[in-house]
């Protein structure tokens, strides 16, 4: 493994920013029923760039049991500064655990890996890993609304640790399929990802 100095620390910052945003909480609790896939645009504005790195992520949710879950993401971003191209590709798997307060409320716990590997055109490549952990609140006020916010905290082998702080809405315009709007925001970087969930083993309804 090639340790990121320099430009090549992106790895970090991107990891921290851009999976997160792309990987939201899901869970099975009461009536927020559901797993799900997701697909979208993501955007990037980190700390010392001039340019926004951006690029696509897609997200995935399994319920085991009516209370556990299993997730996975992947990014991949990149970004042209000062003439080099960076590039950058993030992986998580995580097992969550929903707590169910009401109905349409879930506080949430969630554990897992982390893993980032990034190149800069001219400097070689690099990658890095390590775990994370986040504490979240999942609501649904209106059949077709949800919101979700989260703190995650990431501890990288070589970059360090950081921690975010995250904004999720989705709006379903069918019973199964929700446009997607996230954020996350930490010392380094601040994210968006816009895109599309789609869901299923979801009544559309509030039993």
């Amino acid at each position: 493994m090639t340790n990121l100095h320099g430009p090549k620390k992106l790895a970090a910052l991107i990891a921290t920013g851009a999976m997160f945003a792309a990987v939201p909480f899901a869970a099975q609790a009461d009536s927020l029923r559901y797993s799900y896939w997701q697909l979208g645009y993501v955007g990037v504005d980190v700390d010392g760039l001039s340019d926004q790195v951006d690029g696509w992520a897609v997200g995935l949710s399994y319920e085991v049991t009516d209370r556990v879950f299993i997730d996975a993401g992947y990014t991949d971003v990149g970004a042209t500064e000062a003439g080099i191209d960076i590039d950058e590709q993030d992986l998580s798997l995580g097992v969550g655990y929903a707590y169910p307060i009401s109905p349409n409320n879930d506080l949430i716990g969630r554990i897992g890996y982390v893993r980032a590997e990034g190149e800069v055109e001219g400097f070689g490549s690099g990658s890095d890993d390590g775990y994370a952990l986040g504490v979240g609140w999942r609501t649904r006020p209106l059949d077709a609304i949800e919101f979700e916010a989260a703190v995650n905290y990431v501890d990288l082998s070589d970059a360090g640790d950081t921690t975010s702080f995250g904004l999720g809405a989705f709006w379903y315009f069918t019973p199964q399929v929700a446009l997607a709007v996230s954020g996350a925001y930490n010392d380094d970087a601040t994210s968006y990802l816009i895109g599309v969930r789609g869901t299923w083993g979801r009544t559309g309804s509030r039993d």
